[in-house]
Parts: structure tokens; sequence; C-alpha cells
């Protein structure tokens, strides 16, 4: 589930979605498909920042985003990866992962973040405003929940205030065992 804390990654595009920190190769990358639609855009091309005004639905084969108002903040040189992106009221957040596991999230926001320091890359969501993430096996719930991704590996996961419900597979179903292995993949 290392992409679930992602999503808003996913949801914004092609550069996003790439894997910055993968070797390169001579084989052309396809580029995600989306669609993104709102009642309004405002584009500052000074700030590098597009705004969408709600309601707010973004779609690809993985994802469906809905909110008031969405925020992105692209990089200076072209071709290089978003720096931010923030989700704000009644953000929803339907996600299916390469397994075909489901995953549904709900918060007031939801910001992205992502830098690379020193030769570091961080990746960074927080999610705020009651938000609660809920799988097959259960939901979590925390004020905020944060998740810190460090060159593209399984990172750092802190919920304040959190609760887990966790409901195991049926026996003899391969998974982890533990209650945060649902959410941790």
């Amino acid at each position: 589930m290392k992409k679930i804390f992602l999503l808003l990654l996913s949801v914004c595009g092609g550069v996003a979605a790439a894997q910055t920190n993968a070797p390169a190769t001579n084989a052309p990358t396809r580029p995600v498909i989306m669609d993104i639609t709102s009642k309004s855009l405002d584009f500052d091309q000074n700030l590098r920042q597009a705004v969408y005004h709600g309601p707010v639905l973004v779609t690809d084969p993985q994802v469906r985003l809905t909110c008031e108002q969405l925020t992105v903040t692209f990089p200076a040189k072209k071709g290089r990866h978003l720096e931010q992106v923030q989700a704000e009221t009644n953000v929803v957040i339907d996600y299916t992962d390469e397994q075909g596991e489901k995953y549904h999230v709900t918060a007031v926001k939801g910001v992205y973040v992502y830098n690379v320091v020193n030769s570091v890359t961080n990746e960074t969501v927080t999610f705020t405003g009651s938000p609660k993430v809920e799988t097959t096996n259960g939901w979590l719930t925390g004020e905020p929940i944060y998740y810190n991704r460090v060159n593209g590996r399984k990172g750092s996961f802190h919920a304040d205030n959190q609760q887990i419900h966790y409901e195991p597979p049926p026996t003899g179903t391969n998974t982890d065992a533990s209650p945060l292995g649902t959410f941790l993949k």
C-alpha cells in the first residue's frame, strides 16, 4: 500500500506518476491518461500554479479524486516532478493498487510535497480534517495522517490520535497478518 498516501501524486499528471529515482532506460514510458474537470481553472505562470475550483473531479485508470479546490504547483524546469499538490474541502479519493486492493480516503485536506535535498528524494502526504483511510480489511483514522516516503522506498508513517479497526481476512488468505500491514503494503 505504499502508494495510498501518494494518491495526490497519482492524480496530478503523468509527470507526477513517474519514479524520479528509477534507473534510466531507453524504453519509452507511456504517459498516464488523466481527466480533470472543474467549474473553473486559474493558471498563474509566474507562480507556476494551477488552481481548479469545484467541484473538481480527477480520474485516471487507478484513481478517482473529488474535492472543491485542487492546487498544483509545477516545477521551475519542464519535465521535473510536481512540487506540491493540495486538495481541499470534501476530499474523497478512491484508489485501486496494482494488486487490485481498493482504498477509500476521506479528509478535509490532503497535501502532497516533493523535494530533493542533498540528493535525497522526499515525498510526503498529509491528510487533515478527520481523515479516514478504509480498506477491505478495516480502517484507520488520525489527526493528522502523515506519510513520508524517502527515495521511492517505504518510509515512515505517523498518525496522532489514531484509531485502527482491523478485520482479519478469511483463513487461508495470503496477506500480512498485522493491522498496519493493511495500510503499509
